[in-house]
């Protein structure tokens, strides 16, 4: 096992940089720091292969904890990547969604809501005026308080405290 895991760059340390600092411990067969696809920036971790098991050791031994670029590196031997599936983007394995609306509750993307429901202040689900519970629109409507909406529950300014009842 002569890959090791390199911890703690410097997001100004080089491909190049790296690959001398670690021919101090022996043959560098290669040495990669890990790039971000969206900034086209370090990471802050790199992939260094040793030419031989003891060169990886040395390097284990005798740079970890040293500093490159004003930076102490974290170096260990690394661990075999995995085989683990692609998900799709807003699903996780097990298919459920990780974010967005969706459930009953209104709000954004809610199945009853149409859209933002405005604190579930009523409406039904196409946002006409009339709605179904508190014979507003989507947007809060015509029933309550001063505001025109059922948020208020008579609080100046229609706000909510914590533990109301909705």
């Amino acid at each position: 096992m002569n890959r090791l895991y390199v911890g703690n760059l410097s997001y100004s340390t080089t491909d190049d940089g790296l690959r001398a600092f670690f021919s101090e411990a022996g043959d560098v067969s290669e040495a990669e720091i890990v790039i971000d696809r969206a900034t086209g920036r370090s990471k802050g971790f790199a992939f260094v292969t040793m030419a031989t098991d003891e060169a990886a050791q040395k390097a284990i031994n005798v740079l970890n904890g040293q500093p490159l670029d004003n930076r102490a590196l974290r170096i260990d031997f690394a661990k075999p990547k995995e085989d683990r599936p692609r998900s799709s983007f807003g699903a996780s394995a097990d298919d459920r969604p990780r974010f967005g609306g969706g459930d009953s509750r209104g709000g954004f993307g809610g199945a009853r809501s149409g859209g933002y429901s405005g604190g579930r202040s009523g409406g039904d689900s196409r946002g006409s005026l009339g709605g179904a519970r508190s014979g507003g629109d989507a947007r809060g409507g015509r029933s309550g308080d001063a505001r025109g909406d059922s948020r208020g529950a008579g609080r100046p300014g229609g706000r909510r405290e914590y533990g109301d009842d909705y």
